[in-house]
């Protein structure tokens, strides 16, 4: 089987090396020429025809895709451009998005004499993405499971009653991170508001030994009343009395510490009962909690029970090897005497966190809800019939291949975080690479 090239809209496919098309020379982009998210290539292509008409139609087949490659770039309208390759003794095509093109034609007429045309299929592209995979997930309700795993809004020592799914370092290929793809379904037989999804992915924080979830009952001694509430994740929550000002402290070992590694993480909290915080914000102290050593962003209380706090780096500024246990602490600001009740904060890899927002619609049982980033859209609803009821924010959700790696799950609705609240989750990805 000869090299064969492709470019498409999805529709209208163009084989750029069969029938009237033979591909001469691909002349791919050095490693030194890629940047981080595109690259510029060369396909040159004899086009023939049995006469000048015949020719010119082929010519323009390749300029009508060219044209709508460079219009989806200035105003992300219409179907996405592929230019698609197939080596030799592969079993399938790889595809790379294309942002611009265009074809360039020389001696042209004396080539139009002998009823052909050479031309130069100048493009820009994303990566190849290969085959869509689906993955086998595992978390504390299944091991390597295709058919469909749960997957709930918290995660404390309840079998089975965990926000993450882990993925084999195994099962990615390529040698770029890669875009996954998410089926949610619900498994709630009650109308839910679901608002607000964040998604992150943790491959280089130890993630099979990461403690992503600190439970507010963890809390140090001396900030706070430990009480019961089966409600809430591992049964209980962290409770203050504040006049005006205060704060609760956890200690974060050095273990720990050394898992975070230095990176930045966004901490979301979930608090419980009447909300009475009017600012609330994150900061790094020594192990004594006496010394601040970074603080976050003061963060107005959201009305939904749940704040995110910004994003802290863990140690803060360098990091290396020995550190010591650290503290966090959370610092809230009240009017006159309140309790502050805290179930647990979630801590997410900021560098691959992901929010989607929901415009508005109740979701009921087996509802279904879709993450795609290779296409990088949202959607309720299945595949190949959703709605764009999401707007998606943060970095994409991406897979280092070779790594294992878990992805965590926080979701808010209309009034709060229902840690009941669970789903039926499948997960897809698209191997990446440069070249061949």
């Amino acid at each position: 089987m000869a090299n064969l090239f492709t470019i498409t809209d999805g529709t209208t496919t163009v084989s750029l090396n069969a029938g009237s098309y033979l591909a001469t020379s691909y002349k791919m982009a050095t490693v030194e020429e890629r940047d981080l998210d595109h690259v510029t290539e060369t396909l040159e292509v004899t086009v023939s025809g049995a006469s000048l008409a015949a020719i010119q139609t082929n010519v323009r087949a390749i300029e009508v895709l060219v044209e709508a490659a460079k219009r989806r770039s200035r105003n992300q309208s219409g179907p996405r451009i592929y230019f698609t390759a197939q080596w030799d003794g592969e079993g399938s095509a790889w595809r790379a998005e294309v942002t611009d093109a265009r074809l360039e034609t020389t001696e042209v007429p004396d080539q139009f004499r002998r009823s052909k045309v050479d031309v130069a299929l100048v493009f820009t592209r994303g990566p190849y993405e290969g085959a869509e995979v689906q993955l086998t997930l595992t978390n504390g309700n299944g091991t390597n499971n295709t058919a469909g795993l749960v997957i709930w809004n918290h995660d404390d020592a309840n079998t089975g009653h965990d926000n993450w799914v882990e993925i084999d370092a195994a099962e990615i290929g390529g040698t770029l991170p890669a875009p996954i793809r998410l089926q949610f379904v619900s498994n709630i037989n009650a109308n839910r508001f679901w608002r607000n999804w964040w998604l992150a992915i943790n491959a280089y924080n130890d993630p099979a030994n990461f403690t992503h979830v600190i439970e507010g009952e963890a809390r140090v001694a001396g900030y706070g009343t430990i009480t019961a509430d089966a409600t809430c994740s591992g049964g209980n929550y962290n409770a203050l009395s504040i006049v005006n000002t205060g704060r609760m402290d956890w200690d974060l070992s050095a273990a720990f510490v050394a898992r975070c590694a230095g990176y930045p993480f966004r901490l979301l909290v979930r608090y419980v009962g009447t909300l009475s915080v009017n600012y609330a914000q994150a900061c790094i102290y020594d192990s004594t909690g006496l010394v601040e050593l970074m603080a976050g962003d003061m963060v107005q209380a959201d009305a939904l029970g749940v704040a995110d706090l910004g994003v802290l780096r863990i140690p803060p500024d360098y990091y290396a090897s020995g550190y010591m246990a650290i503290r966090l602490a959370i610092r809230f600001w009240v009017t006159g005497t309140k309790t502050v009740c805290v179930d647990y904060v979630q801590l997410m890899p900021a560098d691959t966190t992901r929010l989607m927002v929901q415009r508005g619609m109740v979701h009921v049982l087996n509802t279904q809800n879709g993450l795609d980033e290779s296409e990088g859209r949202a959607y309720g609803g299945s595949q190949t019939a959703g709605q764009p009821i999401y707007i998606l924010k943060g970095q994409p959700l991406m897979l280092t291949p070779g790594k294992t790696q878990r992805m965590y799950l926080f979701v808010t609705n209309d009034t709060a975080s229902d840690i009941a609240d669970n789903w039926t989750l499948t997960a897809y990805y698209r191997p990446r690479r440069w070249s061949i």
